[in-house]
């Protein structure tokens, strides 16, 4: 079966296995953690599985800067969305670049390992007024902007484990055979944002 090219040429795969996998599940307990959202577990799904390509990780701020500013990521890529992850203050102050932090869903599953690059302050009212056009918190993405922390997180590595994606694929299959999965396999990734 023939596919299109992923955005930007590469299609990415941020899951780890085997002994990389395994020594980097041992150190997760010293870690310091970090609880996502629904739409950051959402998010960091689709980068793992490549849905977001060329993404290899939440944005850093000069990706950050160019997509909020002109909807292009700063190699010059059309993306229009910042992809991002954010943290209060009190988290941030407990984060040091290049350190490891676990990253957990809700229901205390462990998701992935975020090696932290960079964590910067960003303008809420700013990518409101760029992103969304407005400011107006009646907007679910501005009133999910607003509600998020003051700090974004940025990654040089990201490893994910891809247990979420399996369940879901395993399910889809299940219910509605393999022809469901090859024609409409992005929808496997959407009901991850209405739970």
């Amino acid at each position: 079966m023939e596919t299109i090219p992923a955005h930007g040429g590469r299609l990415i795969d941020r899951e780890l296995s085997g002994v990389e996998r395994e020594t980097l599940l041992e150190r997760v307990p010293s870690m310091p953690r970090i609880t996502l959202r629904p739409r950051e577990t959402s998010d960091l799904e689709m980068i793992a599985n490549g849905a977001l390509s060329p993404l290899e990780g939440f944005m850093c701020e000069d990706d950050y800067v160019a997509v909020r500013g002109n909807m292009h990521l700063r190699s010059g890529l059309p993306w229009t969305i910042p992809i991002t992850l954010s943290a209060s203050d009190d988290l941030a102050a407990n984060l040091n670049e290049r350190a490891d932090v676990a990253l957990y869903a809700n229901d205390d599953h462990l998701l992935g390992v975020l090696h932290l690059r960079q964590k910067f302050r960003y303008d809420k009212q700013r990518e409101a007024e760029r992103v969304y056009l407005t400011t107006d918190s009646a907007h679910p993405g501005v009133r999910a902007l607003f509600d998020q922390g003051d700090w974004l997180l940025a990654i040089l590595r990201f490893p994910a484990f891809g247990s979420i994606r399996k369940k879901l694929a395993r399910l889809s299959s299940e219910r509605a055979g393999a022809e469901w999965l090859r024609f409409r396999p992005a929808t496997r990734f959407i009901a991850l944002t209405s739970t």
